[in-house]
């Protein structure tokens, strides 16, 4: 009996390093990995992720994307990246969720060039998914994976174009915002007004500050204004024309500022 007790005891410790070793089934590994993701068990679900990798359950692009995620927001950018090509060599499409993790972790890293490249990437096969090159793709879950840039692609893409003085990529990008119907939020506006304003280019700014401030014509029926400019809006582009000479302008702006400020 202490034999057997002995015997259960030391197969009990051996099975405590994370349970891997026997090899469990998909839906395990995924909801094992699910719990770890939510948890922020970065180190652990690593493990898992690349225990899964090696067995014959392979991960789908739902846990591709949960990793990668967890990865990036942990600071674990080459590890990230790492999943990103495995995912690549497996014949997995990125969702959004991976798309802007990896540009974003391209942005942080300083490669400007590979973060831009993803992006059209990405862009590209939005249009020939759109155009009914694929199809529609739908996840493991039922759930739409049609990678197509959203507002975040933008926005991160747009700031880090002009972190890099990427002037003219920065508008580009900016202006496509209309071909997938993706509005701008402040962060955008904010981001390209001070692009505008660094670069000389003062009726662009007002042109962008106008824009922002419209009522939306997607159906905000108390015409309210697209986004809400914030101080930053306003401090930018109030110092922008005054370094212009634009006084009129700037009294107007300023004026406007103040009325937002204490309505």
């Amino acid at each position: 009996d202490n034999a057997d007790s002995n015997s259960n005891n030391n197969n009990n410790n051996n099975n405590d390093d994370d349970g891997m070793e026997n090899i469990p089934k998909a839906l395990t590994y995924k909801n094992v990995l699910k719990v770890l993701s939510d948890s922020n068990s970065v180190d652990v679900a690593f493990k898992w992720f690349i225990s899964m990798v090696k067995s014959d359950s392979p991960p789908d692009l739902l846990t591709f994307s949960k990793v990668i995620c967890l990865l990036g927001y942990a600071g674990r950018h080459q590890e990230a990246l790492d999943c990103y090509q495995t995912m690549l060599k497996m014949k997995q499409k990125p969702d959004i969720m991976i798309y802007n993790t990896i540009i974003k972790i391209y942005g942080i890293l300083g490669e400007t060039e590979k973060a831009l490249n993803t992006y059209y990437e990405l862009v590209n096969n939005s249009k020939r998914e759109r155009d009914g090159g694929d199809g529609e793709r739908k996840g493991v879950e039922g759930t739409d994976t049609l990678a197509k840039p959203d507002v975040y692609t933008y926005s991160t893409m747009i700031k880090l174009l002009s972190d890099a003085n990427r002037v003219p990529d920065a508008v580009r990008c900016y202006n496509s915002m209309k071909e997938f119907n993706v509005i701008p939020d402040t962060v955008t506006y904010n981001t390209m007004i001070k692009l505008y304003g660094e670069s000389g280019q003062v009726d662009q700014a007002l042109a962008c500050y106008k824009v922002m401030i419209l009522p939306t014509s997607l159906g905000d029926k108390n015409g309210k204004s697209r986004c809400i400019p914030t101080t930053v809006t306003y401090n930018g582009l109030i110092k922008l024309l005054g370094l212009a000479g634009r006084i009129g302008m700037y009294m107007y702006v300023y004026l406007y500022y103040l009325y937002v400020l204490y309505l």
